[in-house]
């Protein structure tokens, strides 16, 4: 526990259980500290990103939970590999009408799980066993955004049940509201977007395009506003390259707000180069 979380963490169990551990989120460990968990997740990162990556279902997708009565007691812990994808699971069952052409495939929500697949399969989430994500993972946190936030407005549109619980963050982890409430204040813009998107799911209001739009406009929300929450963390990603690549990564979307979507039989095509072809 103390190599995946950090020193003195607590365990899943103890986390779901407990109360929030580490104080507060603003917290500083002691530079020499600080050092180790750099060193650590430099050589965790290493050894997990020269596995190849290929695309598929998300790894894990099929014994992931899916349902409530799938997660111990009631509660997911998103700092669990299998327990985070299960959220996304769930959420994916749980939206019926995005599920266009009959088919949950086409739920324009699948991208959140493959892209937290590839980050997982490529070593950016920091676990050693790859079960456990690290909580000075950068990429870890911007993901919790784009994961537990879309579940507690789903949750808040009456979509998930409400007897689910999100476990407390581990230490370091600059990430971590657990209730619909934590979370609309600390991200109030990303929050509202997912909320109101989530709403028209509930009501059955949205057809492709107009999910594509309203999904889209929570991403932004979500990145522009997750960006300077897990800034301090970008120090203990492995290099200066891979910290400009997620950087740029994350204000790519920011910046493309003018991104559309266009459904084809089998799935859903971004017309974002086409456009930028047009234009020039």
């Amino acid at each position: 526990i103390n190599a995946e979380y950090g020193e003195g963490a607590q365990s899943p169990m103890e986390r779901c259980s407990g109360e929030r551990a580490g104080g507060s989120m603003t917290t500083r460990r002691p530079i020499a500290m600080e050092r180790i968990r750099r060193v650590t997740l430099l050589l965790l990162l290493g050894v997990s990103a020269a596995q190849p990556w290929t695309p598929g279902l998300p790894t894990g997708w099929e014994s992931a939970p899916g349902s409530l009565a799938e997660f111990p007691s009631g509660c997911a812990d998103p700092w669990l590999y299998s327990d985070r994808l299960g959220l996304y699971k769930m959420l994916i069952r749980s939206t019926p009408s995005l599920h266009f052409n009959h088919s949950e495939f086409n739920n324009p929500l699948w991208g959140l799980p493959l892209q937290f697949s590839w980050q997982h399969d490529t070593g950016r989430l920091g676990g050693g066993s790859l079960a456990i994500l690290n909580g000075s993972s950068w990429w870890g946190n911007m993901n919790y955004i784009l994961s537990v936030l879309p579940v507690l407005a789903a949750q808040h549109a009456g979509l998930i049940s409400n007897q689910l619980r999100i476990a407390p963050p581990p230490p370091h982890a600059a990430i971590g509201c657990t209730t619909y409430a934590e979370c609309l204040v600390d991200f109030p813009n990303a929050t509202s977007k997912w909320s109101l998107f989530m709403g028209l799911v509930s009501a059955g209001e949205l057809d492709v395009e107009g999910a594509v739009v309203h999904m889209w406009e929570a991403h932004i929300n979500s990145l522009h506003e997750g960006l300077p929450a897990a800034a301090r963390l970008l120090e203990f990603l492995p290099s200066s390259q891979e910290a400009e690549f997620g950087v740029s990564w994350a204000n790519l979307a920011v910046s493309y707000t003018h991104l559309r979507a266009h459904e084809t039989p089998e799935h859903l095509v971004c017309r974002l180069l086409l456009e930028k072809k047009k234009k020039s």
